[in-house]
């Protein structure tokens, strides 16, 4: 989701085992920087105040379809013990818990577990809900001169969002909504 390099250095990240406005914060291995995973920002170390650039040809999709793109690509995935399809599943599957420490559902507009996808470009700050996508199949909005299309395709699963003019990718987070409005409170949401 972003590239590795930091001013022209390349680095390594890792996840840093921490959370950061229960959201994931990665650990860059060469200065020890930590790293919040939605905004990209280094939040604490050497570099802090420093922002990675987003890798804006990443898609989001199901691992399926990842494949059929990258077949020689891996995934990364802890092993599972026991029945559960995944370490996350009961907290996934509990609607009325936010984050690790439980907060209170204060997100009016939206479910707090509602996916959502977030762009950044310019000064817009835009989420739009899957549910959304899944029943209109695009959206679009007007960032300064420029008009900035988000499409998904219900058959692969598959989110992508470029500057209409000329087909210039535009980074995508995939986020629950609680997580994503914790750092953009002035995000506009189309729900």
């Amino acid at each position: 989701m972003y590239t590795a390099n930091v001013d022209s250095i390349r680095h390594t990240f890792q996840a840093s085992g921490s959370l950061w406005q229960d959201a994931l914060v990665m650990q860059d291995l060469e200065n020890k920087t930590l790293w919040a995973q939605i905004t990209g920002e280094a939040i604490q170390g050497d570099l802090k105040g420093k922002k990675l650039e987003m890798f804006n040809s990443f898609f989001h999709s199901t691992f399926a379809e990842f494949k059929k793109q990258y077949p020689n690509g891996v995934l990364l995935k802890k092993e599972i013990i026991g029945e559960a399809s995944s370490h996350y599943k009961k907290y996934m599957d509990d609607s009325t818990k936010f984050g690790i420490f439980e907060r209170a559902d204060t997100f009016n507009k939206l479910g707090g577990k509602e996916l959502v996808f977030g762009i950044r470009h310019d000064d817009k700050i835009v989420a739009v809900s899957k549910d959304y996508l899944i029943k209109n199949k695009s959206y679009s909005f007007k960032s300064g001169e420029l008009t900035v299309v988000i499409d998904f395709d219900n058959e692969s699963n598959t989110v992508i969002a470029y500057e209409k003019k000329d087909n210039k990718p535009v980074g995508v987070v995939t986020s629950y909504w609680f997580a994503w409005i914790s750092f953009f409170s002035e995000t506009e949401l189309i729900h």
